[in-house]
């Protein structure tokens, strides 16, 4: 189930990721022209390798597939909606709190609690919020150092200094996994590459690897 989770998570992100032009949507409406940025987010959940045998999947898989992301749309919309910070984390956690056992689960877990870590980290309280959805990033290997410090910055004194440290690491080698294998995807898909070209990546995943880097460091 993992696998097929990692298969579908592609096929809904990674396109955005590689400077598709499609007008197509991600599961939460998030298309690469209204927030690109958004959308690259997205990749870091998901490992680029599994792009493979994406649309091999059974036709059930599929109906699943796009019943889940009905769910999703409405979500979004419905957290869109309020102007109530702690309405709009009560929805996402409710709905991350149904999604064990879904097929997209694993995608909307770590999505949703991006997405709020994103708002959260711009307030000055709200710590048991943060401390929530940075557990959620952290229980699914979530890779994005650059949101994930920042985050454990502000739990310092909630969480324990060894837990701290130890998500920390997690996230490190899930980071350095991530960037090594997006160069490696990036590397595959260039045809006139040599071992001495400079890949050229979508500008929003750049930034992202870069800050990512940059956190690692």
């Amino acid at each position: 189930m993992k696998n097929l989770n990692r298969y579908m998570l592609l096929a809904i992100a990674l396109v955005f990721a590689v400077g598709c032009n499609s007008q197509s949507s991600t599961p939460l409406g998030i298309t690469p022209q209204s927030n690109n940025t958004q959308a690259v987010r997205y990749t870091v959940i998901v490992s680029p390798e599994d792009w493979i045998g994406v649309h091999a999947q059974p036709q059930s898989v599929q109906t699943e597939i796009q019943a889940q992301q009905k769910e999703l749309f409405q979500i979004e919309s419905n957290i869109a909606a309020t102007d109530d910070l702690k309405e709009k984390c009560q929805i996402a956690r409710t709905f991350i709190e149904q999604q064990d056992g879904k097929i997209l689960g694993y995608f909307v877990k770590q999505a949703l609690a991006s997405d709020m870590l994103h708002l959260l980290l711009a307030t000055k309280d709200n710590t048991e919020q943060i401390a929530y959805f940075t557990e959620i990033m952290h229980q699914n290997n979530n890779a994005d150092a650059d949101l994930i410090f920042p985050a454990l910055q502000r739990l310092a004194g909630t969480w324990s200094p060894e837990k701290i440290s130890n998500v920390e690491k997690q996230v490190k080698v899930s980071a350095k996994e991530w960037v090594a294998k997006t160069l490696t995807k990036a590397r595959k898909n260039c045809t006139d590459c040599t071992a001495s070209t400079k890949i050229k990546l979508n500008d929003a995943v750049q930034s992202k690897l870069d800050a990512i880097k940059q956190a690692i460091k």
